[in-house]
C-alpha cells in the first residue's frame, strides 16, 4: 500500500510504501521487479512483526510490479503493486491517511516575521484539526503539506483545492530530510477566513490523493 494513505495498489518510484503481513521484522531484503522484468532493491526504513516500511527504487517502469520479501531461512513472501509516474498521497497527523494532515502552517507578517502554527493536535480522543489564524489583512499564510508519490509529477500537473477552490501552489519537491518524503507548499487565501472545517484535495492529472481536513478561524 501507499505509505501515506494506506491505499493500494498504486505506488510510484522513490515513494514510500508499506507491506502488511507477519514476521516482517525478519525480512532482510525486498526486491522490486517492474513490468520490464528489471529488479532493484527497495530500502527498508522500519520493520515490525506485522508491518514493513519501504522506499521504492528509482526508475521503476510503469505497470504491474512484484515485491519479493526475503526472510533468510524462512524463505520469501510476494506482494503485488502497480507502478505509476505519480501516486499522490498525504500523510495525516493520525498516521491513518484520514483526518487532519501532518502539516505546518506558516504566517508571514509585513515586517517579515514568521509565525509557525500547528495544524492538528493529538490526544486521547485522536488527532483533531487546530484552527489556523490567517492574521491581519496584509499577512500571508502558507500551508506546508507532506506526502509521497508526488515528486516526479511537476508543479504544472499538480492541483490542490480547498472546498473545491484551487489554491496557489508555491512549490513541490522531494523533502530533503527524509527519504521518500515529498513537500507541497500552498498559500491559504484570505477568502477562506472564517471558513471553519475545510477539505483539502490534492490531485495530479486528476488522480486524487486521500482528502485531508484543516480548520480555518
Amino acid at each position: 500500500m501507499n505509505g501515506a494513505s494506506y491505499r493500494g495498489p498504486y505506488v510510484a518510484p522513490e515513494s514510500l510504501a508499506t507491506l502488511f503481513g507477519c514476521a516482517l521484522d525478519r525480512v532482510i531484503e525486498v526486491q522490486v521487479t517492474d513490468a520490464t522484468g528489471t529488479s532493484a532493491a527497495a530500502r527498508i526504513i522500519a520493520a515490525t512483526f506485522t508491518q514493513l516500511n519501504l522506499v521504492l527504487p528509482r526508475g521503476l517502469a510503469p505497470g504491474p510490479a512484484m515485491l519479493t520479501a526475503k526472510r533468510g531461512d524462512l524463505g520469501m513472501a510476494l506482494a503485488q503493486a502497480h507502478v505509476e509516474s505519480a501516486a499522490p498521497a498525504l500523510f495525516t497527523a493520525s498516521a491513518t491517511g484520514e483526518g487532519a494532515p501532518a502539516a505546518v502552517a506558516l504566517r508571514v507578517t509585513p515586517d517579515g516575521s514568521r509565525i509557525t502554527m500547528p495544524v492538528a493536535a493529538c490526544g486521547e480522543s485522536g488527532c483533531l484539526p487546530v484552527g489556523i489564524d490567517l492574521g491581519g489583512p496584509e499577512d500571508r499564510t502558507y500551508l506546508l503539506l507532506f506526502g509521497t508519490g508526488i515528486r516526479f509529477a511537476g508543479q504544472a500537473r499538480l492541483s490542490v483545492r480547498a472546498n473545491g477552490v484551487e489554491l496557489p501552489i508555491l512549490g513541490c519537491a522531494a523533502q530533503s530530510e527524509y527519504a521518500g518524503l515529498d513537500q507541497v507548499n500552498v498559500e491559504l487565501p484570505r477568502t477562506l477566513s472564517g471558513a471553519g472545517a475545510v477539505e483539502l484535495q490534492l490531485a495530479i492529472d486528476g488522480k486524487l490523493a486521500n482528502p485531508v481536513v484543516i480548520h480555518i478561524k
